[in-house]
């Protein structure tokens, strides 16, 4: 059994300042089998270098957009940046892509079953039911994977360092077998398991504090 901390943002994304190497190093030292780095709507960091640098860590390419009305799409595997905010055009791409969508924390910020149309749902590889900041909505979360058939995943939605494990998705296969691409990615479009612990809510205020100071150009966005 393997994990991996499928939702986590460095400081390409507008909430968080984690360094993506400082990133690696703390996943490694939590434990974890592999990682994805999903930056808010943006894909820019130079994952073949940081592979090649950690070979022993397992970084998948991957971006969350935040779509018009469904909300956040956690995209796995992508080559290329994702510009559309249409949830519809984003699954497409992402499957043009060659990669997985996959639903991110559903019911955050209010949302509810009527925000998840069945097309959209249908068409999505599996839904983030571990998300450590938004353990009150998992079990909601969990009903919904399992009334529409989906697998699930888990992540810690890390914005600190300090984050990083406190959410993943458990993968029956070995570290060879997830090594490779293919495999790997069956793997998690049938994941079953997936589990997380409450991040504190000091990391919450934090994120909100980086936002607001690159909102107002108070601190420098990468």
């Amino acid at each position: 059994m393997l994990k991996f901390d499928l939702h986590m943002h460095s400081y390409f994304s507008f909430d968080s300042l984690n360094n993506p190497e400082r990133i690696v190093k703390q996943a490694i030292k939590a434990g974890l089998d592999g990682i994805a780095i999903t930056d808010h709507n943006v894909f820019r960091i130079d994952l073949p270098e940081l592979q090649k640098k950690y070979p022993n860590l397992i970084i998948i390419p991957g971006t969350e957009i935040g779509t018009k009305g469904v909300g956040d799409i956690l995209c796995y595997f992508i080559t290329e940046e994702i510009k559309t905010k249409d949830p519809k055009e984003v699954i497409d791409e992402v499957h043009k892509q060659g990669g997985l969508a996959v639903l991110a924390h559903p019911y955050h910020h209010g949302r509810t079953i009527d925000n998840y149309p069945s097309e959209i749902l249908n068409n999505l590889d599996a839904i983030e039911i571990a998300n450590a900041h938004n353990t009150m909505n998992n079990a909601r979360a969990k009903n919904l994977a399992t009334e529409f058939n989906k697998s699930v995943t888990g992540g810690s939605d890390a914005h600190i360092i300090s984050e990083i494990g406190n959410g993943y998705t458990i993968l029956d296969l070995t570290k060879d077998e997830a090594k490779n691409q293919n495999i790997l990615k069956e793997a998690i479009k049938n994941s079953t398991q997936a589990k997380c612990v409450q991040a504190p809510i000091s990391s919450f205020y934090f994120s909100q504090m980086i936002k607001y100071l690159r909102r107002f150009k108070l601190l420098k966005q990468k």
